[in-house]
């Protein structure tokens, strides 16, 4: 005879037993109870078990959560304190790039190599600056209103580049590991619309990481080249990718650690490593439409792949002071920043330029400078006031001005990075917002607006109209 018996628990059935005598003759009421009592058994520890699995699935899930959630904050606390530690290193960097600026625009005495260190010198305080506000910006996705993109030239930025990086790989190489960097440029490689701070930052990263993976020395190359390759040679043809490889012939990776490397935190290097290189690598190229790809194999070396889209438009150009916008007139300029460096290296900058400056500590002398000047019949041209100060901010200085002296211009400064400031809501006599450190075209373009502004009219040809 056969019997069966059905495996269920808590609604949910898993199988059956069957049971077969071979014999003569049917299982007893002793023995199909017995079955009975066994197949319950068997279905409980079926339930029992998949339970387990259940709760061993959702407490993994809950620890790669709780995991999760943690990156996130360590990633958010990072970058709103990287907001504030921005602020602070950009007032530092402003006298950097404002008298490196100067020096480069109106130095004549300086030979070609002085120039090309200077200019590695304005360089890296910018490329400082820009680090500083990538490593905010890791918690956050940046809009694409907030990114400035003009035509970017790759083989200068890959020149620069090995040029900032020469220090630490001439140095790996004086203790007894050589390391030889050389480039290999297709014969055509556009320009790509970009922002070349964030570009030599990537590049940067990934130079010192290869330096990083040969403690014995070897060779890096930076390789530009287009894809698809232009047909026959045509210069004229539009690529689709620009494509910049960093070889090296280090250690490599395992492809565990490959997997893993755009991770935040992330780490191979133990306390030297932070973790952010490659990271922030990626967001650059986030930022630039583009992508990252690393080829790496163990002991044998590595490839990590930057991919550029180039666009034919040609809307990406940054609005420059041209030399129709060029300033005739002598402005006179009120520049307040309760930050003493700050205010010596903008009234420089202005002085050179040949505009009449008077400096405030603050909001409120600056007040009572704008109300003297203007009930003197003389009032300033623009007011160049920091946003943030006690007591008397730039944005109510500004309102002050517009509601005092309403024929003074008023240009703010900030050196915060995660601040978004429209100026049009705070006055309508504010022309712009400079951001710190300032640049000698950034304050050069903006004052050109305030002077087409200060302009007397030009009276009719006479005998004109009717």
């Amino acid at each position: 005879s056969v019997v069966g018996h059905t495996l269920s628990a808590n609604g949910e059935t898993y199988g059956a037993i069957i049971v077969a005598r071979a014999d003569v003759g049917s299982l007893g009421p002793a023995e199909v109870e017995l079955m009975n009592a066994v197949g319950a058994s068997v279905a409980q520890a079926i339930y029992g078990a998949r339970l387990v699995d259940d709760l061993r699935s959702m407490n993994m899930e809950l620890v790669e959560s709780r995991q999760q959630i943690m990156r996130q904050e360590r990633l958010k606390a990072l970058g709103q304190m990287a907001g504030g530690i921005a602020h602070d290193i950009n007032n530092a960097l402003s006298p950097v790039v404002g008298f490196s600026d100067m020096l480069l625009q109106q130095s004549t005495d300086l030979d070609d190599h002085s120039k090309k260190l200077l200019q590695l010198i304005r360089l890296g305080a910018l490329d400082i600056s820009r680090i500083v506000e990538r490593m905010r910006q890791l918690y956050r996705n940046r809009e694409a209103n907030e990114i400035e993109v003009e035509p970017v030239d790759i083989r200068q930025i890959v020149r620069e580049t090995i040029e900032l990086t020469r220090p630490r790989w001439r140095d790996r190489s004086g203790n007894g590991g050589e390391i030889r960097i050389s480039t290999d440029f297709a014969r055509v490689l556009p320009q790509i619309p970009g922002v070349d701070t964030e570009i030599r930052e990537a590049l940067t990263n990934l130079v010192l990481n290869s330096v990083d993976a040969m403690p014995d020395g070897g060779r890096i190359v930076i390789a530009g080249y287009v894809l698809p390759e232009p047909a026959n040679g045509d210069e004229a043809s539009q690529p689709e990718q620009v494509i910049i490889d960093v070889i090296d012939e280090g250690s490599g990776m395992t492809p565990e650690t490959a997997q893993r490397a755009m991770e935040p935190f992330f780490t191979t290097k133990g306390e030297g490593g932070t973790g952010l290189g490659l990271p922030m690598v990626q967001q650059v190229m986030q930022h630039h439409a583009g992508s990252v790809s690393i080829h790496a194999r163990e002991k044998i070396g590595t490839i990590v792949r930057l991919s550029f889209p180039v666009e034919a438009s040609t809307a990406y150009h940054r609005t420059r002071v041209t030399d129709d916008e060029s300033i005739a007139l002598e402005l006179k300029v009120l520049v307040v920043d309760d930050e003493p460096m700050l205010r010596m290296v903008v009234e420089e900058m202005l002085s050179a330029e040949g505009h009449l400056v008077t400096v405030a500590v603050g909001g409120p002398e600056a007040s009572e400078l704008v109300s003297q000047a203007y009930k003197s019949g003389d009032p300033f041209d623009v007011v160049v006031s920091d946003i943030e100060m006690p007591v008397l901010n730039g944005r109510m200085l500004a309102e002050f001005i517009e509601s005092e002296s309403p024929d003074t211009d008023v240009i703010l400064m900030t050196g915060w990075t995660d601040r978004q400031i429209d100026v049009e809501t705070i006055s309508t006599r504010v022309v712009g917002l400079l951001k710190k450190p300032p640049r000698l075209a950034d304050i050069t373009a903006l004052l050109a607006v305030v002077a087409r502004n200060a302009a007397p009219a030009t009276p009719p040809a006479e005998g004109a109209g009717g």
